[in-house]
């Protein structure tokens, strides 16, 4: 009765599907990090260009200047000047 219990209590270990490995790219096939530029770049770490850059896109974008994150790309523009 104990060996029946501990049979069932036993996890069994997860079979990858055969579908799923066909399915994978190979590392010719995946995209390079380096070639895409990171989607969120902190203010901190940008450059004085970059913030400039930042600042002339959000000038056409409706609400651009007002938003936070235009005030926060200003501050760290003063921080620069000084």
């Amino acid at each position: 009765m104990a060996d029946k219990k501990e049979k069932e209590a036993a996890p069994k270990a997860p079979q990858p599907k055969p579908e799923k490995a066909a399915e994978a790219p190979t590392a010719e096939e995946k995209p390079e990090k380096a070639e895409a530029a990171p989607k969120n770049k902190k203010i901190n770490r940008m450059t004085q260009a970059e913030i400039e850059a930042k600042l002339e896109s959000l000038k056409t974008t409706p609400g651009g200047m007002q938003t936070k994150y235009a005030q926060h790309l200003l501050h760290r523009m003063n921080f620069f000047k000084k």
